[in-house]
């Protein structure tokens, strides 16, 4: 069976796509949770694996989401470590 992954026409699509899919495997959200949250289409990750061409400011979106996203783990896993660190000194 294909990769839905290499669906998708555009190369600049597949790498996005890729980077969707890391990004949604880190954290834990749903690829219906990330089109609602991106631009209010629960489908969206899926039609992008399915080969739908999506527009520059959807794509531009979608690259905003990411980054803020990759932030806002990176800023949990700092938290933890202070957390961690914290209690190691403690006991």
């Amino acid at each position: 069976m294909d990769d839905p992954a290499t669906s998708a026409k555009n190369p600049h699509e597949i790498a996005l796509l890729g980077r969707v899919r890391a990004y949604l495997e880190a954290s834990g959200i749903t690829p219906s949770a990330f089109g609602k949250l991106v631009c209010g289409d629960p489908k969206l990750v899926s039609d992008i694996e399915k080969g739908r061409e999506i527009r520059l400011a959807t794509a531009t979106r979608i690259e905003i989401e990411l980054r803020v996203g990759w932030s806002r783990l990176a800023d949990i896993v700092d938290q933890h470590r202070t957390a961690s660190r914290t209690v190691s000194a403690v006991a």
